[in-house]
């Protein structure tokens, strides 16, 4: 049966990883395949683009309504 690998052993890992510790080290360390060692670090990379997008959008959103605000006035 495989080992679940917990959300905080999860923030470990991209820590470690962010951190600059190699990528062998990291697995070795957690017992962890080097797919689910790579599977990890893709999904944080892409939650981390999802957010910027999202904080971008809500920028954007932000200032056209600010935009229409000073047309109206």
């Amino acid at each position: 049966m495989a080992k679940h690998i917990t959300k905080e052993d999860k923030i470990k890992i991209v820590t470690l990883k962010e951190a600059g510790v190699n990528n062998l080290e990291i697995i070795n360390k957690f017992k962890i395949s080097k797919l689910t060692f790579f599977r990890i670090i893709q999904r944080y990379k892409l939650i981390k683009i999802l957010i910027e997008r999202k904080d971008l959008i809500v920028q954007r959103s932000f200032m056209n309504q600010k935009l229409i605000l000073l047309k109206v006035m």
